[in-house]
């Protein structure tokens, strides 16, 4: 048994477990494990996915070697003041990102901070209007038009544009590139809001993806609402990190549909998002939950899930497993490669 890492879609030999590095879209994944005989797979990115033949380890490796380039003390002191009860990135066009532009509009949200290039006012709904009947009419209607709800506010020109190789086990700079950014601008965004939208790069299917920006919201201890994601808040709260459900009301997270959890993720925690004075108030409460999830990050949360699903595993599997983690980590974490 072997392990093979996996940066695009390819067949999977006989006798070999895939790695899945990046973001890769997990109806992709399944596609490959339709075809595969392996006793299981792994994936750095995603949190679970769900209706695959074959199972799916899903380690948060990309996001532990993402906190690695962090301080806590530097990057992640406690929170000072809460100006706003909402922040969110969207910078770049998809579904559930396009969908909570448009609902933040339609829910007549107005105290957000947020990026948004502007790229992307209108996005083809057909595969997300086809996933579901249950919506009304005018809601579909309204979010079937181009975004005008809120202006573009970018940090840089919409028209820059980056050296953006996608991650490979060869390749770290946007790890390194996270914290500058962070320092720059998002960290402002961050800790001067009481609530997180986070909208991973999500589709139609049924996983959980994490990236920075579920650990920039506990960096900056925040209330986490993930815009679309399938069961996030459960693939989250089974790291071991405090969900806050008796503030955020997670239910939109089982809804069949995208439609549906993102149009929910709004509706049944309005309150807190359209309520400046409730929104400070309880993160003030509940300062001493957040700074704990904040420190969790830096106490090997993320490797201490890794061990955790491992163990699990029959025992044939433990060396490889434990030895193919090392990989990944000297590879990502290796300085020749982060100092470039």
């Amino acid at each position: 048994m072997k392990i093979k890492w996996l940066t695009q879609i390819e067949p999977v030999e006989a006798d070999t477990i895939p790695w899945f590095i990046d973001n890769i879209d997990a109806d992709q994944i399944r596609n490959v494990l339709a075809d595969c005989a392996a006793p299981l797979a792994v994936s750095d990115h995603y949190g679970s996915i769900e209706q695959t033949n074959v199972p799916v380890l899903c380690f948060p490796a990309w996001i532990s070697v993402l906190t690695s380039f962090f301080n806590k003390d530097k990057h992640a002191p406690d929170f000072e003041q809460t100006n706003y009860c909402a922040n969110f990135t969207a910078n770049k066009k998809q579904l559930n990102r396009f969908l909570m532009i448009k609902l933040i509009g339609w829910f007549n949200i107005t105290s957000v901070d947020y990026t948004w290039s502007g790229a992307g006012d209108t996005v083809n709904l057909k595969d997300a209007l086809d996933e579901t009947n249950d919506m009304p009419a005018d809601i579909l209607d309204y979010l079937c038009a181009p975004i005008t709800n809120i202006k573009p506010r970018f940090f840089e020109h919409p028209q820059a544009r980056h050296d953006s190789h996608r991650l490979d086990i060869a390749d770290t700079r946007h790890g390194r590139f996270s914290v500058g950014f962070w320092e720059l601008w998002f960290r402002q965004m961050y800790t001067n809001t009481a609530v997180s939208l986070i909208a991973e790069d999500l589709r139609l299917h049924r996983a959980a993806l994490f990236t920075e920006k579920t650990v920039w919201s506990v960096m900056a201890q925040t209330f986490p609402i993930w815009i679309g994601g399938y069961k996030q808040a459960q693939a989250w709260k089974d790291m071991g990190f405090d969900i806050f459900e008796d503030v955020i009301d997670h239910g939109y997270q089982d809804r069949p549909s995208l439609i549906e959890r993102c149009y929910a993720a709004f509706e049944l925690n309005l309150e807190i998002l359209a309520n400046l004075d409730l929104a400070a108030q309880l993160r003030l409460k509940h300062r001493q939950r957040l700074i704990n999830n904040r420190d969790r990050v830096f106490a090997g949360a993320f490797e201490q899930r890794i061990d955790h699903l491992i163990l699990q595993q029959p025992e044939s599997y433990h060396n490889l497993l434990q030895n193919a983690v090392k990989s990944y980590f000297d590879k990502m974490k290796d300085p020749v490669l982060t100092n470039k």
